[in-house]
């Protein structure tokens, strides 16, 4: 079939990175770790680093336009990262929006509510299933523009919540957070 050939023809053109012939993959995996990083910096008794917080968010969102670079770069797509790419990043943007619902002062903040993050989180899981069935019949479903302009977005709009306390505490008289 197409997808099939396609990924043959991919082989032909391996990373001149060594020996690791799935850096956008690597990348890919760093993403939920960063993730994972960040949420527990984020959970209570957590929020004490805002900072750290969103420079591990910042650096995680760079690896996803690394991962993308390197697979097209060096003709390393493969359907595992068309797969793996957007549900990190749906880890990393739905992962914070929810522990940003959170109840304790750095979350309360946000001015997030329940049924912004609900949205979200529902087109997400919406769309990773309808890119789990077409990948799993043979169909590519890879990045388009606009899907590559919707995580841009929501990755600055994150970068905004987290960024917001680091602001405050910069201000004349401001709370401790």
């Amino acid at each position: 079939d197409a997808a099939s050939r396609y990924l043959a023809r991919l082989d032909d053109y391996p990373l001149p990175l060594g020996d690791c012939g799935h850096v956008p993959n690597l990348l890919t995996g760093l993403r939920v770790a960063l993730a994972v990083a960040v949420f527990c910096l984020l959970l209570p008794p957590g929020g004490r680093w805002p900072a750290t917080t969103l420079l591990l968010f910042l650096l995680a969102a760079v690896t996803d336009w690394l991962d993308g670079y390197f697979a097209r770069r060096y003709r390393a797509a493969s359907a595992f990262g068309r797969v793996a790419d957007p549900a990190a990043d749906k880890v990393l943007v739905c992962g914070v929006l929810i522990v940003l619902l959170g109840d304790d002062p750095l979350c309360a903040a946000t001015g997030l509510a329940p049924w912004m993050v609900a949205l979200v989180v529902g087109r997400e899981m919406v769309m990773m299933g309808l890119r789990t069935v077409l990948e799993s019949s043979g169909i590519p479903f890879g990045a388009l523009g606009l899907g590559k302009g919707k995580a841009v977005t929501q990755f600055v709009v994150c970068s905004m919540l987290l960024a917001r306390p680091v602001l405050l505490a910069r201000l004349p008289g401001a709370p401790a957070m």
